[in-house]
């Protein structure tokens, strides 16, 4: 447990719940080309190529070749399907704004500087669909405009890299003229996805450049109109009225060039957002080992030598997103060590498929205690192996032991066993316990037990209830949330960032 902070605990018990990812059916439809059939003739009469000609016409209508006639299943196969699971998705709001200063320069300061305004209008974009207009961040010569859409079926979101795409927006003036502004996303596929019991939207951003800085300097509200994609309908909105506000505290960002490649991962330093007494340095990984930062251990020592553990300024953000909060940096030179990156694995999970046929007989009371070494390889992770050491019944249930082993002590990757907890129990801590036996049925938290580690030798327990696992055939504990880490050596010298 002294893996856990403050923050874990009020980021449970806060008003977020975490709920389990719904699947999405992916689409990929593959284009067959069609073979031409070859015909050999000699014209040996008028009547015969007439025939032939016939012929040829006919199978062609057939297969919906004619140039002239259309066919809609033709192109309704030929059209590419584009998987919706290329959208970014969030497992809470928090992700959204993680999402968004990632992307986006400043705008952490701002927001912690109240300069992001709350907007919270409702606008309907057709019988089904709604466009939520939820912030803006007036900066310099920008709008940031922050809303999101209701997100349909998949039938909708075929091709749908546009969904949701703001364009066409135009300032409207109190003297009648309308001055046509430049919008931009930041990718075709900028957006986040977010689904919970209150939630299921696309949540997008558009930048809209002003061409002078001034022209909103003594507005208070802006009139607007724009067109929007809402899967696949074009809509348009006028008359749009957004207040305007702009902050008092100047916020600037500079973009970094600093990276290092390790045998599993690239870390980089990308950009420093400051303002008169605080700096944010913004990185990003990219790694084998998982998909978004657990934590970064290392030092930032000061010009003055003085040293400050990395961990103690770390921010994970999202999908490989992390800050170190160096005011610091605005002022004076700092040096970085990072010696150790731990990932978690989110896509790759550890199972464990337990045989529960001799667990007891029908109508006994009592289960006779006894328990299976099994000492096997289950999973290969980095330079571990995970092993099934045992299996033990009782009147409480099954419980597991497992152990890790490395298979090398020269290779850096390592798993972590530190931890285990019920993924159904809504924490998201790495090493997520997850079980379902024969019927399809899921565990949930209170059916787990026994979740401890035996120390020094590497042996890590954890059991099912007697309540969820008597009368199953077998059952399949998962481990998920897999925390994976990696040892290196990194210095990056950064000079003061004015």
């Amino acid at each position: 447990m002294s893996k856990l902070t403050k923050k874990d605990f009020d980021d449970y018990l806060g008003i977020e719940s975490y709920h389990t990812k719904e699947d999405h059916e992916r689409f990929y439809r593959n284009i067959q080309t069609s073979k031409g059939r070859n015909f050999y003739w000699l014209p040996k009469s008028l009547t015969a190529a007439l025939i032939i000609g016939l012929f040829v016409v006919g199978t062609q209508f057939l297969l919906g070749n004619i140039p002239f006639i259309s066919s809609d299943d033709n192109e309704s196969d030929s059209e590419e399907k584009t998987d919706w699971s290329l959208w970014k998705e969030a497992d809470s709001l928090h992700d959204v704004d993680y999402f968004y200063d990632a992307i986006i320069p400043g705008l952490k300061i701002a927001r912690e500087r109240n300069q992001v305004i709350d907007i919270n209008q409702k606008h309907s974009l057709n019988d089904e669909v709604r466009l939520y207009i939820d912030k803006a961040w007036f900066h310099e010569d920008k709008i940031y405009l922050f809303y999101s859409m209701d997100l349909l079926t998949d039938d909708f979101v075929e091709k749908n890299h546009q969904t949701g795409s703001i364009d066409d927006f135009v300032l409207l003036e109190k003297d009648g003229t309308n001055i046509k502004l430049k919008t931009d996303s930041p990718s075709p596929w900028s957006g986040i996805v977010f689904h919970d019991s209150f939630n299921n939207k696309l949540y997008r951003v558009a930048t809209i450049t002003l061409e002078d800085e001034k022209l909103l300097a003594e507005a208070d509200q802006l009139t607007a109109s724009f067109s929007i994609d809402a899967h696949h309908e074009e809509v348009s909105l006028s008359n749009i009225e957004l207040p305007v506000a702009y902050g008092d505290e100047t916020i600037t960002s500079r973009a970094l060039n600093e990276s290092f490649q390790t045998l599993h991962s690239y870390i980089s330093f990308k950009r420093f957002d400051k303002s008169a007494d605080t700096g944010y340095l913004f990185g990003v990984v990219d790694s084998d080992l998982g998909q978004e930062v657990e934590t970064l251990h290392g030092t930032i020592t000061l010009d003055n030598g003085e040293e400050i553990y990395l961990t103690d300024r770390l921010t994970v953000l999202y999908d490989g997103e992390f800050i170190l909060d160096l005011p610091e940096l605005a002022h004076e030179n700092v040096s970085i060590d990072i010696d150790y990156l731990s990932m978690l694995e989110k896509e790759k999970t550890i199972d464990i498929p337990i045989d529960l046929s001799d667990y007891h007989k029908e109508g006994s009371e009592n289960v006779i205690e006894q328990s299976k070494t099994i000492n096997e390889p289950i999973a290969e992770l980095g330079n571990t192996n995970i092993l099934l050491r045992s299996i033990h019944f009782d009147n409480q249930g099954v419980t597991v032991t497992i152990s890790t082993n490395k298979i090398a002590t020269d290779l850096p990757t390592q798993i972590n066993f530190y931890s285990f907890f019920p993924e159904s129990a809504g924490w998201g801590f790495p090493n997520s316990l997850n079980a379902v036996d024969n019927n399809g049925e899921e565990a949930e938290d209170y059916h787990f037990h026994s979740m401890s580690d035996s120390g020094e030798s590497n042996e890590f327990t954890f059991g099912l209830t007697r309540k969820f696992i008597e009368n199953k055939e077998h059952v399949t504990i998962s481990i998920s949330n897999l925390s994976i880490g990696e040892e290196f050596e990194w210095n990056a010298e950064i000079s003061k960032q004015d």
